[in-house]
């Protein structure tokens, strides 16, 4: 990772008219060097604006079963925030791979929301292309949206899954808190 990587994603999220975080949310970029996934992940908040919309993130992560690089746009029916960085992408993990809290989104062409790659770099780079298209009415699968009928992009159902992690009594793990991803670190 480095701050060119970082800054690229920035300079994407701050030309596109159509990312927004509000008055009170900062459309911010994070990076960690191991993630869940196994390695480098980046998460830029794009668009908070408007609950009804959903939530949308720019994700960088590892493939969980190609390990290739993945830039993703990412729509979820939650805010995901921490006070720490690691805890910030375990939570992301937590809402995406085990709640399910993603939703598909409208894609217009093949990499407006997922592209695979061989690299961090090239992935930053996907992301920034993905970014500086991202209009939120081409995004949504909204009935009343110009594209409600146009493709879903449905290969982020390949990195996040499609069922939930509930036990077999139908008990969700609950979300990652501060307290347990300190205990996890001290007991090493």
């Amino acid at each position: 990772m480095s701050n060119s990587t970082k800054q690229c994603i920035q300079d994407a999220i701050a030309s596109t008219a159509g990312c927004s975080a509000g008055i009170l949310g900062r459309a911010e970029v994070l990076e960690t060097a191991s993630g869940p996934s196994g390695g480098p992940e980046l998460l830029a908040l794009l668009f908070i604006d408007e609950q009804h919309l959903g939530y949308w993130y720019g994700h960088i992560r590892k493939h969980p079963r190609s390990g290739k690089f993945l830039a993703l746009i990412v729509r979820m029916s939650v805010f995901v925030n921490a006070p720490t960085i690691p805890l910030l992408f375990s939570r992301f993990d937590y809402w995406t791979r085990i709640r399910l809290a993603y939703t598909p989104c409208t894609v217009q062409r093949r990499h407006d929301a997922y592209a695979e790659t061989d690299s961090y770099k090239c992935a930053a780079a996907a992301l920034a292309d993905m970014i500086e298209r991202f209009n939120i009415e081409h995004r949504g699968p909204e009935e009343d949206s110009p594209h409600h009928d146009d493709r879903l992009e449905m290969r982020v159902m390949s990195v996040f899954g499609i069922e939930d992690h509930a036990d077999e009594n139908g008990v969700l793990p609950p979300p990652p808190s501060m307290s347990a991803l300190m205990r996890v670190a001290y007991s090493h």
